[in-house]
């Protein structure tokens, strides 16, 4: 494939060349009509001095003044009869006046190309002047015209073709040195390997153009490390998340099976556990639906009240066992317009978010109200240790609190598959932290508002 550079220097020639084409032929016929022009006033004078310089005596013809060019000669009466001269030079019609000048063109014998001038005089003897006027005619070759005008035509095309080459070749140089930073730049991506993190684009000795495109580059590789870190964290704690509950399920069930283990309780354990493990191959199987675009969710009318507190009965045991007590504030109709299944996620991930991370021994308001078009919940939890840069990051595929609570452990998933599901449902979600009081607000459409999603 042709360089760049190459392409551009070309397409620079041709336009320098046609311009310099069209140029040369208005200039090349400006020279050629002042030629011309130059050669038919010469062609009048040598007409004028061989008229002038003719001498009729005794019958016969003396010719002076014409020049070396003049190569034909012609003496015509006004009968069309010759009187002296060339055969091949005949004069023209319209020789009606004397004096008149009339230019022609005409090959000689030998096929010179010539420039013919004829002119009506009354010429004077010293023995009688005749009563009737002659044409005379002289013929000048245009040969040494011809190859002037030719040695022009020639000299401009090929000071046009000479300035085309020079400009392909400056064109390619300079390119080449303008062009320097980008195949250095290409260089220096090639050399970019998401394996070896903090490796990144230089860009103070850059142009204005590539140093936006090399910052571009830089944050992809941000983006990319992230990804990268996220994905690792994420495949290590969903093998914990996972692995935990198994191991937790095999010791009852191996504490079961002792003389004095008991089954009931057992299996009230195992239950809870796997509803553990469910909660968390949820979260993993809506953030691949998500991440490929085939979640659709649906409209109806939803009871939030009566979810949110079937979320937390859920969570009761695990929450009594932190000493977290809620008060409930819940006002309004509690009715929202969004998806069942994404709400019943929603709230179980918030659920399990307080209970997991809210300080032990604390109360955990949950309220809901309406306002508006719009139906608001909130649940506030005592969080001593919360900072406003963890409450940013809440949000985040991936990110975990230092602070859970016990053995419990997250993938960092339910937060960030919280927000996506509120975003496709039309709500909003927000995180505040206000005199170390954590606190979520969720806000969904009420019933009766129509929003496209």
């Amino acid at each position: 494939m042709i360089s760049l550079r190459l392409r551009v220097a070309c397409v620079v020639a041709g336009v320098i060349l046609t311009l310099l084409t069209i140029g040369g032929l208005l200039i090349g016929s400006h020279i050629a009509a002042d030629l011309d022009h130059t050669f038919d006033s010469s062609t009048r004078e040598r007409l004028h001095s061989a008229a002038t310089g003719l001498e009729f005596e005794h019958g016969g013809v003396e010719r002076h003044g014409q020049g070396p060019d003049v190569i034909g000669f012609a003496l015509v009466d006004s009968n069309r009869e010759r009187i002296a001269g060339d055969a091949w030079l005949n004069p023209p019609a319209g020789l009606d006046a004397e004096g008149t000048m009339v230019l022609g063109i005409a090959h000689a014998d030998d096929g010179t190309h010539c420039r013919t001038a004829w002119m009506r005089m009354v010429p004077e003897s010293d023995e009688q002047r005749p009563s009737r006027p002659i044409d005379v005619g002289i013929a000048i070759s245009m040969e040494p015209l011809i190859e002037q005008q030719t040695a022009i035509r020639q000299v401009l095309i090929i000071g046009a073709l000479a300035v085309a080459a020079a400009t392909i070749l400056l064109l390619s140089l300079a390119l080449g040195r303008m062009l320097a930073p980008h195949a250095r730049l290409a260089v220096l991506v090639g050399q970019l390997d998401p394996r070896r993190p903090g490796a990144r684009l230089e860009t103070g000795d850059l142009p204005p153009e590539l140093r936006s495109i090399a910052l571009r580059i830089n944050e992809l590789c941000d983006r990319l490390e992230r990804a990268y870190g996220l994905a690792s964290s994420f495949h290590a704690s969903a093998a914990h998340e996972l692995r935990t509950p198994l191991a937790g399920l095999r010791a009852t069930i191996e504490v079961a099976q002792q003389p004095s283990g008991d089954p009931a309780a057992a299996l009230a354990t195992c239950h809870d556990i796997a509803l553990q493990m469910q909660s968390r191959i949820d979260n993993l199987l809506m953030a691949a639906r998500i991440d490929a675009g085939k979640l659709t969710p649906r409209r109806e009318e939803i009871d939030v009240h009566s979810q949110v507190r079937a979320s937390w009965e859920i969570m009761s045991e695990r929450a009594s066992a932190r000493g977290l007590v809620a008060t409930w504030d819940l006002q309004g109709s509690g009715l929202a317009y969004a998806d069942p299944e994404a709400v019943r996620m929603v709230l179980t991930n918030l659920i399990d978010n307080v209970v997991s991370h809210a300080d032990a021994m604390t109360p955990v308001t949950i309220a809901c109200r309406d306002s508006g078009d719009r139906l608001v919940l909130t649940i506030s939890n005592q969080a001593g240790s919360m900072s406003d840069e963890a409450v940013s990051k809440v949000f985040e595929r991936g990110w975990r609190s230092a602070q859970g609570a016990g053995d419990i452990r997250h993938a960092g998933l339910g937060m960030g598959i919280t927000r996506e599901l509120v975003g496709l449902m039309s709500g909003r979600i927000e995180a505040r932290l206000v005199a170390q009081v954590f606190s979520i607000e969720l806000s969904l459409p009420a019933p009766g508002v129509f929003e496209y999603w």
